[in-house]
């Protein structure tokens, strides 16, 4: 690299940056390439350009935090799945694969939710009443999907052991 005695000083005239490059080829080791780009360092490359843009320092935004009510994963997931049956009862969704598209999900994921649907109509009636969360938990959406596989006189007893447990 050559450049003049004051290199790296900004609004010097005259300055030039050489930087030569050389190249093998391994499936010619005796050809060899070389080249020799030369630019004036008063003038911008395309790098200095973007990078200088690029460190432009944007103005933050202020937003206004307005506190989202707090809400309960399993209500959610037990409305998605009514509605979801509702969707390939109407014939609006062909099938799960149909609404995992739409959704933008996996299958599996439709899967589980519907799995919900399981739940005894008593069971389902008491988690979709339950209020926003709070601090404490009243019942998750993982714990109840166990509950979905019961025979349904069993899923009221151990849903009311769940919800005295928290």
């Amino acid at each position: 690299m050559r450049h003049g005695p004051a290199a790296g000083a900004p609004g010097r005239a005259g300055l030039q940056q050489t930087v030569e490059i050389g190249l093998t080829s391994t499936a010619h080791s005796s050809g060899r390439c070389a080249a020799r780009i030369e630019r004036s360092l008063n003038a911008p490359s395309a790098l200095d350009v973007l990078a200088a843009s690029s460190r432009r320092e944007r103005p933050k935004k202020k937003r206004r935090q307005t506190p989202k009510p707090k809400r309960n994963g399993a209500v959610d997931a037990l409305r998605r799945a009514l509605e979801w049956q509702a969707r390939l009862d109407s014939g609006e969704a062909k099938n799960r694969a149909a609404i995992a598209r739409q959704e933008g999900i996996t299958r599996a994921r439709v899967t589980q939710v519907l799995g919900l649907l399981g739940l005894a109509p008593e069971v389902q009636q008491h988690i979709l009443d339950l209020p926003p969360k709070t601090t404490s938990r009243p019942v998750s959406e993982r714990a109840l999907r166990p509950l979905a596989q019961l025979p349904h006189p069993q899923q009221s007893a151990r849903f009311g052991e769940m919800t005295l447990a928290r």
